[in-house]
């Protein structure tokens, strides 16, 4: 996650998933959190992350033996550098 990010959660004070739901409700929008997961995982599909680790990312164990046994991530800062990047193009789109 970008440092900023995770700046401005830290200063910001607690939220739980019922008052986001209200105020969800209170300004009619419909909008499921299960949404934002599976979009999120489809922007990453899209934009060259592999199936098998956007599952690892969401924390889902993989059914097929393979992904379970032998799946290895090769370069750690190479997935990361690739996710800041995507995530940083998502923000940018979302807020334009």
């Amino acid at each position: 996650m970008p440092k900023a990010l995770v700046s401005a959660i830290e200063r910001s004070r607690k939220v739980s998933y019922s008052t986001i739901r209200k105020r969800l409700t209170r300004h009619k929008q419909n909008l499921r959190f299960k949404e934002l997961r599976s979009y999120f995982a489809t922007y990453l599909g899209q934009h060259g992350i592999l199936a098998e680790y956007i599952e690892l990312l969401q924390g889902r164990i993989p059914k097929s033996v393979f992904d379970r046994h032998y799946l290895k991530i090769e370069d750690f800062k190479v997935l990361k550098a690739q996710l800041l990047a995507i995530i940083d193009k998502l923000e940018k789109d979302l807020v334009t």
